[in-house]
């Protein structure tokens, strides 16, 4: 993002007199370039745009379309909403006049509905984001069977499988892994398997995050450290931006150890255990007085580093889930799923400048609607096993 436009919508954001605009740009299913652009028939008074933290489809959008001369009927004959459409969703501010759109990511169209009433005719759209192309939803069922060997360098794999895919776009493959290679032959049987599990798969295999990012780009790449991350927003009771917030303390959900338990190679079980030791974090071990282990077991995992990933990929995750909430805010369309929030409500939460990461969110298109942001502790504690 141009960082002068970047600094003119964070001030349309501080002043409190923002202008939501929303935009659909129709792509073309060769290159992805836009060909149409739709804005004033967007029916303003629904749609949602909501992400999820997961490897696999992470964003869908609902909204609806004023139809009242026909042209979003679905048809193979105007092949304006027919099967395989794409879409780019931008949502952004109108700043002096001047409408100032962030892309959000491209979709692809899922199961429209028409509504005809005596007074209106309108066409709800539902996208899914490109991986839906690839897991079997829109897409991706293999056609003959599908072998990878032992040793085969992951990335290349990756880009043969979005070839496949009729994916041409150039993915995001974090050079960490540039030459990882699979443990163990992958066979995926005609009919029975769709190229988003096997990415899902490999993903698996290196404890990464796969997922496609907001301009359409495939995004293959390890955990970012959090404690490194520049705060997205800091909210505070002090502001109209923040509209409340809960946070759930959940004991039920306090692990401090996670033994990840592979295959047996040669009579011996492959295996690590990953322990929070440090006594910043309240419920290390030290602090509770008790080990509380989580167990996983995946007959994939072949190396003692494999293991030793998946143990700490998973205790982090563990940590942070065990304070979670919902917060509340204005529409904040540069905000993303893995960004850093802080919070400061030092009355009711006890929280001054606390670190939370987004793990999914909701962004109303109507007017005046509410943002609601999943959060999870991003406070990051070496384990010191």
């Amino acid at each position: 993002m141009d960082s002068t436009f970047y600094a003119t919508y964070i001030s349309a954001l501080k002043s409190g007199t923002t202008k939501p605009r929303v935009s659909i740009e129709l792509l073309r299913k060769e290159d992805e370039s836009a060909y149409s652009e739709i804005t004033s028939d967007i029916e303003n008074s629904s749609g949602n745009l909501t992400a999820t933290r997961q490897n696999g489809v992470r964003k869908s959008i609902d909204l609806t379309l004023i139809n009242i001369d026909g042209k979003y009927i679905p048809d193979f004959d105007n092949q304006v909403l027919w099967f395989g459409q794409k879409f780019r969703l931008n949502l952004g501010l109108n700043i002096d006049g001047i409408d100032c759109m962030i892309p959000q990511g491209i979709f692809v169209l899922d199961n429209p509905t028409l509504n005809s009433e005596f007074s209106s005719s309108t066409v709800n759209i539902r996208g899914l984001d490109k991986f839906a192309l690839l897991d079997g939803t829109l897409g991706g069922e293999l056609t003959y069977t599908y072998i990878i060997p032992v040793g085969s360098n992951i990335y290349s794999v990756i880009k043969n499988l979005l070839i496949i895919g009729n994916d041409k776009k150039e993915p995001i493959l974090d050079s960490v892994w540039m030459s990882e290679i699979t443990p163990y032959t992958i066979t995926k049987e005609m009919g029975s398997g769709t190229i988003g599990e096997i990415l899902i798969e490999l993903a698996g295999m290196l404890s990464a995050n796969c997922f496609y990012n907001e301009l359409g780009q495939f995004v293959f790449e390890p955990d970012k450290q959090d404690s490194i991350k520049g705060s997205g927003w800091d909210f505070t009771t002090e502001e109209f931006a923040y509209q409340g917030s809960n946070l759930e303390l959940k004991y039920s959900e306090i692990y401090n150890a996670v033994l990840v338990v592979g295959d047996n190679i040669n009579g011996t079980l492959v295996s690590y255990k990953a322990q929070n030791n440090n006594l910043l974090s309240k419920t290390s071990i030290p602090n509770l007085g008790v080990e509380r282990i989580k167990h996983i077991q995946d007959v994939n995992i072949t190396t003692l580093q494999q293991a030793t990933d998946r143990a700490n990929y998973e205790l982090k995750r563990t940590i942070a889930m065990q304070a979670s909430g919902s917060l509340s805010c204005i529409p904040m369309y540069h905000l993303n799923i893995d960004d850093v929030i802080t919070l400061t409500d030092v009355k009711n939460l006890k929280l001054d400048s606390k670190r939370f990461l987004m793990s999914g969110y909701n962004i109303p298109l109507q007017i005046g609607g509410k943002m609601s942001v999943n959060i999870v502790d991003s406070t990051e504690f070496p384990f010191a096993n």
